[in-house]
């Protein structure tokens, strides 16, 4: 299984203005009203818990640690096509130097939550989804604080109001849920 995101740099970079590869307001593309595989549901129920790395040596003031649930409905909207709004919930925290943004060492924490833009389609064969979000920026809330410079956690608040996101994630293929860990990207895949 293949992923695709935005990475934090590019994300923070995005943030202060430098352009960067976007998904936002990217359709959708149509699918072939034929196909084979196994037939796709009007629609699934998501979530996905991230299973992010816990680093040796941290404490709890001083670490980049992090957790972050996001899950919805996804209805379809044409013959692969998926959309829904999902809720998020994260918190995060970070500890250490960050390029320009950051260049001496300091510590933070993000808490963020609110609802995500989520677009979705299945794969020609129905086993997976190419999931897309977004944050919706008028109905996110975040908070961050710490030690870092004003600019490094605006930027951050930025990214976590308008960063897109991307992964793909099995589809069940019987009519029991599916739970998977997708160990390329962190997290952990419930499909129902």
């Amino acid at each position: 299984m293949t992923r695709a995101t935005i990475g934090a740099a590019a994300a923070v970079a995005a943030a202060l203005g430098v352009a960067t590869m976007a998904f936002a307001g990217r359709p959708v593309p149509e699918a072939p009203a034929t196909r084979a595989g196994p037939v796709l549901r009007a629609e699934y129920r998501v979530r996905l818990t991230s299973a992010w790395p816990v680093y040796p040596g941290e404490s709890e003031r001083c670490n980049n640690r992090g957790e972050e649930v996001l899950e919805g409905t996804l209805v379809r909207v044409a013959d692969r096509s998926y959309a829904g709004r999902f809720r998020r919930e994260t918190r995060l925290g970070f500890c250490g130097t960050h390029g320009v943004w950051q260049p001496e060492p300091c510590g933070l924490r993000l808490s963020g939550w609110g609802v995500a833009a989520v677009e979705a389609i299945a794969s020609a064969d129905g086993r997976e989804l190419q999931l897309h979000w977004t944050p919706v920026r008028e109905d996110t809330e975040v908070l961050v604080s710490g030690s870092c410079s004003a600019e490094f956690q605006d930027g951050l608040r930025e990214m976590y109001l308008t960063a897109p996101h991307a992964i793909e994630l099995p589809l069940p293929r019987t009519a029991d849920p599916l739970t998977e860990t997708l160990d390329d990207y962190g997290w952990v895949a419930r499909v129902e």
